[in-house]
């Protein structure tokens, strides 16, 4: 779960361990290409605009890398 907003990242997460066996969460694309790097994901959730940052830019990044990997995008 990508989202640079912490009060909407502490409301949202809860809600996504209802429906999956565990949620790692990046406030930072950084930090997301570290938890990819590190973890066997098997979706992503990102927000579009992120500080300084753009979630869309992210999605093009990982589709050269896995063209398959569920995304949603948030907006």
């Amino acid at each position: 779960f990508i989202e640079d907003d912490e009060e909407l990242s502490h409301m949202m997460i809860p809600i996504f361990n209802v429906f999956v066996k565990e949620v790692f969460y990046a406030p930072t694309l950084q930090a997301a290409k570290a938890i990819l790097d590190e973890q066997n994901i098997d979706l992503i959730f990102t927000d579009i605009h992120l500080k300084n940052e753009n979630g869309l830019d992210f999605v093009k990044e990982i589709r050269t890398i896995n063209e398959e990997l569920p995304i949603v995008v948030l907006s």
